[in-house]
């Protein structure tokens, strides 16, 4: 019996946010608003969209997980 075995091969990009920096420069709002974006684009099963797999975050930095 033979197997079929698809794989799918997905570029992944981490964009890696300095929290000081956000804060000196005061765009926490547009951090949460790109992520907001993001979700939103994610919905859609488009070839041009990013997709937003993952946030996480550690004391000192945001990182945002996507699929290009």
């Amino acid at each position: 019996m033979n197997k079929i075995c698809y794989m799918y091969l997905s570029l992944l990009l981490v964009k890696v946010l300095d929290k000081q920096h956000i804060i000196k420069e005061r765009k926490q709002e547009y951090v949460g608003r790109e992520k907001a974006v993001l979700l939103k684009l994610g919905q859609h099963d488009h070839p041009f969209f990013v997709r937003l797999y993952a946030t996480f975050q550690d004391p000192t930095r945001l990182c945002i997980l996507l699929s290009v």
